[in-house]
């Protein structure tokens, strides 16, 4: 009895112990990774000129919502009502699913940081990861990439989408994981956002065909059997 209550005794201290130093590796991980970021920022910011802020500026600016909205609306209602719509769902699903993500998490912005100057900060609102202007950006240029499958579309895109991303990173209103995720985010999203619409529009179009094959088909009875009651009546007559 004296041997099962010291063997539980000492299974309960190994455990406290293991619990304990899996904690304290997890805070210097956290410390460790939040000062490699910081630094990332802080050389990032090293390159700061009055010319590369209005760059950056301009190029965040790019993705944020009202813009977004004036492209959109042009697209479906200029172009084509198609790629508009496609472009539309991927753009809510994704920021359905970066709010949701930025409520899950509730990482606070790097914005306050000692030794960081953030820029245009009176837009970088809620919580931090992932990077809500990433992902959007990411969205649209996918989705445009995808839309009109062209070689230099694809150069032109990715390298915007990149540059959204460093923006917000040269803007110091967000840590370069934040980006990191927009980027996977949106790309991810986006994919699979363009495989659920052309299944739909898949099932769609079989339904309409099937049912425009079903009319044909009744039409033609009825046809059949207009001439068939003409035949019988000519056949009366005569």
């Amino acid at each position: 009895m004296e041997y099962s209550y010291i063997l539980f005794l000492l299974r309960l201290l190994g455990y406290i112990f293991i619990e304990t130093n899996s904690k304290i590796k997890l805070t210097k991980i956290k410390e460790v990774s939040m000062n490699i970021q910081i630094e990332i920022l802080k050389y990032i910011q090293s390159f700061r000129n009055p010319i590369l802020n209005i760059i950056f500026l301009l190029i965040t600016m790019s993705t944020e919502i009202p813009v977004i909205l004036i492209v959109v609306s042009i697209l479906y209602w200029c172009v084509n009502k198609r790629y508009g719509q496609k472009l539309m769902f991927a753009l809510a699903t994704n920021i359905a699913v970066n709010t949701g993500v930025k409520e899950f998490v509730k990482a606070p912005r790097p914005i306050g940081t000692p030794g960081l100057k953030s820029m245009r900060v009176e837009t970088a609102t809620g919580y931090s990861f992932p990077s809500g202007h990433t992902q959007t950006g990411t969205t649209f240029w996918v989705s445009i990439m995808s839309i009109f499958k062209n070689k230099y579309m694809y150069i032109i895109g990715t390298i915007i989408f990149l540059g959204i991303g460093l923006s917000r990173l040269y803007l110091a209103v967000h840590w370069p994981i934040d980006v990191l995720f927009g980027w996977i985010f949106g790309i991810v999203v986006t994919i699979l956002c363009n495989i659920i619409l052309n299944k739909v529009e898949n099932i769609i179009n079989r339904i309409k065909k099937k049912k425009e094959l079903e009319d044909n088909l009744n039409l033609n009875k009825r046809i059949n059997q207009k001439i068939s009651d003409g035949s019988k009546f000519a056949f009366i007559e005569y």
